[in-house]
C-alpha cells in the first residue's frame, strides 16, 4: 500500500516543476519578443508624425497648437502656451491619454490651453482620414487636426 501511495503522488512535484518551468520560458520569450511588437496606438497608424489643431469643440482654432506622435505610445506637442506630453494607453480605434504634463509658462491664451488639455483628456476615439485626424468622445467630434510636414 505504501508503494502505491508513493507512485500516485510522486509525479506531482515533477509535474508542478514542469509547469513552472514552462511558464518561466513563456515569460522569458514574451520579454524577448516584446521589442518586435507593433505600436497599436494612433502613433503606430497615423500617416503624419505632426498634426496642427484646426477645430476645438466646434470652433475654428488659429495658431500653432500641435499634437505629435514622435515616440511609440506617447504624444507630445505645443499647446497655445506650453509644450506638453502624455502617455497613450489605449489601442486604436480608442484614444486615451495618461496624465498630461506641461511646462508652466504664462501667456494670454491660458484659457484656450485649459480647454485644449481638458478636451484631450476627455476624447476616447481616434480616426485618421487622409491628412485629417479626428478625436472624439461619445457625443461627437471634439478635436480636429490637419497633418503637417515638419
Amino acid at each position: 500500500m505504501n508503494h502505491l501511495f508513493l507512485t500516485m503522488f510522486s509525479n506531482r512535484p515533477l509535474k508542478l516543476a514542469s509547469l513552472l518551468g514552462a511558464g518561466a520560458i513563456l515569460i522569458a520569450l514574451a520579454f524577448l519578443v516584446r521589442p518586435y511588437w507593433t505600436d497599436e496606438t494612433i502613433s503606430g497608424y497615423a500617416p503624419f508624425d505632426r498634426y496642427v489643431l484646426t477645430e476645438l469643440e466646434g470652433q475654428a482654432v488659429v495658431g500653432n497648437v500641435t499634437l505629435e506622435f514622435l515616440e511609440e505610445g506617447r504624444v507630445t506637442g505645443q499647446g497655445p502656451c506650453n509644450r506638453y506630453f502624455a502617455e497613450q494607453i489605449a489601442p486604436l480605434p480608442w484614444f486615451e491619454l495618461g496624465p498630461i504634463g506641461a511646462t508652466k509658462m504664462a501667456c494670454p491664451h491660458l484659457d484656450l490651453e485649459t480647454r485644449y488639455f481638458s478636451a484631450l483628456s476627455r476624447v476616447r476615439f481616434a480616426e485618421a482620414l487622409g491628412d485629417i485626424l479626428v478625436l472624439s468622445d461619445e457625443n461627437g467630434v471634439v478635436l480636429a487636426f490637419q497633418g503637417a510636414d515638419e
